[in-house]
């Protein structure tokens, strides 16, 4: 048997159409394939989601502003008042924002510093809204210590009134 004939025509499907001599024309449809989609990339490995506490690395305590001139090592005189911030800080040290370590901050004031009580060194009052901003106000002479506490991590600030 020899082949006579062979054509192949594309129309949306392969048609492929042979005549062996001696016999009749025989029509045989091929199936266009379908492309195979490719996958779509993703991170490897699946990245964790962290949030909120878990990016405090530490807390810094700033001093802001004073109603008097600052001697070195937060000195303050009788009767200043110096403003001071607590900011939560990431592993690079850079400010986190409040949206991740959220609104809670506990001041902790360590030494004479109990307001009213004999030999009170200063006063730690809050400075308007924000719960990271107080106002420390010399009252006797002394040093003092004051320290704030945000996620689990903790900074300090010392200072002194003469």
């Amino acid at each position: 048997m020899r082949i006579a004939r062979l054509g192949i025509a594309v129309l949306g499907f392969v048609s492929l159409i042979a005549c062996i001599e001696y016999s009749a024309c025989a029509q045989v449809t091929i199936p266009t394939p379908t492309p195979t989609p490719t996958p779509s990339p993703s991170a490897s490995p699946t990245p964790v989601a962290t949030s909120g506490c878990n990016l405090v690395y530490a807390v810094r305590i700033a001093q802001g502003g004073a109603s008097c001139a600052l001697g070195s090592g937060n000195r303050i005189t009788v009767g200043c008042v110096l403003d001071v911030t607590a900011t939560p800080l990431g592993v690079d040290l850079e400010p986190v924002p409040i949206s991740v370590h959220g609104p809670d901050v506990a001041w902790i004031e360590e030494g004479r510093l109990t307001g009213g009580a004999a030999g009170q060194v200063v006063s730690v009052d809050n400075r308007g809204e924000n719960p990271f901003n107080r106002a420390i106000r010399g009252y006797a002479p002394g040093e003092w210590v004051v320290r704030a506490r945000n996620c689990g991590r903790e900074g300090e600030l010392r200072g002194a009134v003469s």
